[in-house]
C-alpha cells in the first residue's frame, strides 16, 4: 500500500513539474535580427515561439518578450544589416554615398534613395544589375545634372569597382547654353561599414555665352589697337584632371565617420593683358596680350559624420572647407554642409 502511494505522489509531482516546465525550445540557437513595425531592431537568441510572442535573449535587455503581431521580420545575421559577428553594419543606399562623391558599391535592388542638402536636392534608383542613375539639381531646378554608376563585383567580396558619370547643363539659367560633365572610376575596398575608396577622372565646363563669367581672352600673344581683337563673347572650356580619396569608418551603432575629398592638380594657361597706361613701351592706347602657363591646385576636404539608426533614413554633416592655389595665391575658405537621406 505504501508502495502504491509513494508511486502515485511521484506522478503527481512529475506532473506538476511538467506543467510549470519552459516552453519548449523550436527554434535553433542561432542569432537572429527581429525587425519590429516601427522600425526597431533587437539582436539575439530566440528561445521560444508560442504562435502569440517570442521570448528573445539579447545582449542589451536580457530575455524579453515581442507580440507576433508587431514583428515585421526576422532575419538571420548576414542577411541584411548586420554583419556575422553580429555587429551593426548598414547595408542599404546610403552606405554607398560619402558626402559628394560615390564609391564602388552597387545599390541593390530596391534601393532608392533621396538626398537633401542646403543647395538642393537628388533622387538617386538602382535599376538592376549594378547599375544606377541619379538627379541632381538645385531648389531653383538649375543647373541640373544626370548621374550614372554602374558596379561591378569581384571574386573577393571587399573589392569592388566602379565606372560612373555626371552629365549637367546650366538649364534655363544662360537659355542652357552653359554645360558640362564628369566621368570617373572607382576602386573601393572594404565593407559597406568601413571602405576606402581611390577615384580618378576627368572634368570639363563651359559656362556658355554669359558675361557673368567674364569675356575670355582668345587673341594670340602680341601687340593690338582694338580690345575687340582680344575677347571674345564664347566662353572656353574648362577642363581638369579630378581626383578623389573617401572612406567610411563605423565608430558606433548609429553613428559613423565620413571622409571625402577631391582635387585637381594641373598646369593651366593664362592670358595677361597690359594697357598702354602700364607699359611705357607701348603706343598710346596699344594693348600687350602675353601667355603664361602656372599650377594650379584645388582641393575640397569634407570630414563628417552620419548618424543612423534606421535603413530608412539618415543625417550627416560635414566641415568642409575649400582650397585654390593660383599664381602664388591661396585661397582658403570653410563650406559646412549637412544633408539628409531618405530611402523610398
Amino acid at each position: 500500500m505504501k508502495t502504491l502511494l509513494l508511486s502515485v505522489l511521484l506522478i503527481f509531482a512529475g506532473s506538476l513539474a511538467f506543467g510549470q516546465a519552459e516552453p519548449s525550445d523550436t527554434t535553433k540557437k542561432e542569432i537572429k535580427v527581429v525587425t519590429k513595425s516601427d522600425g526597431t531592431k533587437y539582436m539575439g537568441v530566440i528561445l521560444s515561439d508560442d504562435g502569440r510572442e517570442i521570448l528573445m535573449e539579447t545582449e542589451e535587455l536580457g530575455k524579453i518578450y515581442i507580440p507576433k503581431a508587431s514583428i515585421k521580420s526576422i532575419k538571420n545575421v548576414g542577411d541584411e544589416d548586420y554583419n556575422k559577428d553580429g555587429g551593426y553594419e548598414p547595408k542599404g543606399p546610403f552606405a554607398t554615398r560619402y558626402y559628394f562623391t560615390t564609391n564602388a558599391l552597387p545599390l541593390e535592388k530596391g534601393d532608392n534613395y533621396a538626398m537633401i542638402h542646403l543647395y538642393g536636392p537628388e533622387v538617386h534608383m538602382s535599376l538592376g544589375k549594378g547599375f544606377s542613375a541619379g538627379i541632381m539639381t538645385t531648389w531653383w531646378a538649375s543647373p541640373f545634372v544626370l548621374a550614372l554608376k554602374k558596379s561591378f563585383k569581384t571574386k573577393n567580396d571587399k573589392v569592388n569597382l566602379a565606372l560612373g558619370t555626371l552629365i549637367g547643363t546650366s538649364g534655363y539659367f544662360n537659355q542652357f547654353s552653359g554645360y558640362g560633365g564628369l566621368h570617373w572610376g572607382t576602386f573601393t575596398y572594404g565593407s559597406h561599414a568601413n571602405n576606402v575608396s581611390l577615384s580618378a577622372g576627368y572634368g570639363y565646363f563651359d559656362a556658355g555665352n554669359n558675361s557673368v563669367f567674364g569675356r575670355p581672352i582668345v587673341a594670340e600673344d602680341g601687340i593690338y589697337d582694338s580690345w575687340d581683337e582680344i575677347y571674345s563673347n564664347d566662353a572656353q572650356l574648362k577642363h581638369s584632371p579630378i581626383f578623389q580619396v573617401a572612406a567610411t569608418k563605423k565608430l558606433g551603432k548609429n553613428v559613423s565617420f565620413i571622409f571625402d575629398s577631391m582635387f585637381s592638380l594641373s598646369n593651366q594657361k593664362y592670358k595677361t593683358v597690359t594697357h598702354s597706361w602700364n607699359n611705357p613701351d607701348l603706343e598710346p592706347d596699344q594693348i600687350q596680350v602675353s601667355t603664361s602657363k602656372e599650377f594650379t591646385a584645388m582641393f575640397f576636404v569634407m570630414p563628417g559624420m552620419r548618424f543612423q539608426k534606421s535603413d530608412k533614413n539618415a543625417f550627416q554633416v560635414a566641415l568642409a572647407g575649400a582650397t585654390f592655389a593660383r599664381r602664388n595665391q591661396v585661397i582658403s575658405f570653410p563650406v559646412p554642409q549637412c544633408s539628409w537621406f531618405f530611402k523610398f
